[in-house]
């Protein structure tokens, strides 16, 4: 796992030193984001403990999560401590203060607003936990353009790419869908966006979401925390799935795949029509309309050594700020099915989606809305 193609964890470290408080030393802060270290772990299970009575649900909620989708284990303490752990106080900013390399407590600072707001509260525990916003990828260049213009002298270094050499390297694609990323006009100087998507304009829609960890973000905790839980693992897992930590003898899959491998796609919960459908070198249609709390889900392939091209004739879901796959059309036609497809939320009309790979997940998430619809035509090319 640890030499596979791309990264989104790198050294706690690394992950931490980008949340300091700007008013202190910044050459301390810059040798701090480049120190490498070898023993990374929590302890597990990793204590915390919250210095304040209300509201933590969403905290204790995060925990509960990730304990459910990881190998990872919370234990709530009742007082504070000084060892490795993390602990939760409340300010007027949002902040992580490090402390694992000199075996203290990893410090999460949280204002009001983002204590009620659970996506908040998750970003900033992935992040003390060694997940890092994907703007920072070594690799982004291919994938995002940063406007370093419009990003104030305070925030430069948070936009400060990280080389190959400082991070783990997991099978995991660049993910405009993660809840690490930031929002696009974090340290803007003025009203401007600090970063653009730059493979497709409508992936900027999707940059910053604060509802959940993706697929790959519990991916990557896993690869990373999890990885010797098994003694014997399943081989064999595709559509960027990977073993199972808590079910050694299966695939974890990405929404929309199923075990015991990722290869077959999920059946629908509406009536949509096809699971399966093939591409030939003629454009052919796929309407999609169905209810609130059904999803249609529909699996394109077309033959070999050509790719599936698709172009998204109308759309109509619910609008939101930030678009993310509830109540919306994903379409994963990137070749990792592991990261979070491009979303639509609103209305769009003739919209032409790059050709990467053989096979498209299209997955469409009703509403109570009944003019809200997709129709898509896609075909097979060279």
């Amino acid at each position: 796992m640890f030499l596979l193609t791309l990264l989104s964890i790198f050294l706690f470290k690394l992950a931490l030193g980008i949340e300091l408080d700007y008013n202190t030393n910044q050459e301390s802060r810059i040798k701090r984001a480049i120190i490498t270290k070898r023993k990374l772990n929590y302890t597990q299970p990793i204590p915390y403990y919250i210095k304040f009575a209300n509201p933590v649900k969403h905290i204790h909620n995060s925990f509960t999560y990730l304990s459910e989708q990881t190998c990872l284990e919370f234990e709530k303490r009742q007082k504070s401590f000084k060892t490795v752990g993390i602990i939760f106080e409340i300010s007027d900013c949002n902040e992580i203060l490090p402390g694992m390399d000199s075996g203290k407590a990893t410090i999460i600072q949280l204002d009001l607003q983002c204590l009620n707001n659970v996506g908040c509260v998750k970003h900033h525990i992935g992040l003390a936990l060694g997940l890092i916003p994907h703007t920072i990828r070594w690799d982004r260049k291919d994938y995002i353009i940063i406007h370093k213009k419009n990003i104030k002298h305070e925030y430069s270094e948070r936009y400060r790419k990280f080389n190959g050499y400082h991070v783990r390297i997991f099978n995991t694609p660049f993910d405009f869908g993660s809840i690490t990323n930031y929002e696009r006009d974090y340290g803007t100087d003025g009203n401007k966006v600090t970063y653009s998507a730059k493979i497709n304009d409508l992936y900027n829609n999707m940059l910053g979401q604060r509802e959940e960890f993706s697929f790959n973000d519990i991916k990557l905790l896993n690869d990373f925390y999890c990885s010797n839980k098994c003694p014997k693992k399943i081989k064999g897992c595709i559509n960027g799935g990977y073993p199972d930590p808590k079910s050694c003898g299966e695939c974890k899959c990405p929404v929309g795949y199923r075990k015991k491998l990722c290869g077959i796609p999920e059946s629908s919960s509406g009536k949509c029509g096809p699971l399966k459908l093939f591409a030939s070198t003629h454009y052919k249609t796929l309407e999609i309309k169905t209810e609130k709390g059904t999803v249609c889900n529909h699996l394109i392939s077309s033959p070999i050594r050509t790719k599936v091209e698709v172009v998204v004739v109308e759309v109509s879901t619910r609008k939101r700020k930030v678009c993310t796959p509830k109540q919306a059309l994903e379409i994963r036609h990137r070749h990792n099915k592991g990261a979070v497809g491009l979303s639509f939320c609103g209305t769009y009309k003739n919209i032409s989606l790059r050709p990467y790979f053989s096979q498209v997940l299209v997955r469409y998430e009703g509403s109570d809305n009944q003019n809200h619809k997709a129709i898509i035509k896609y075909r097979a090319v060279r």
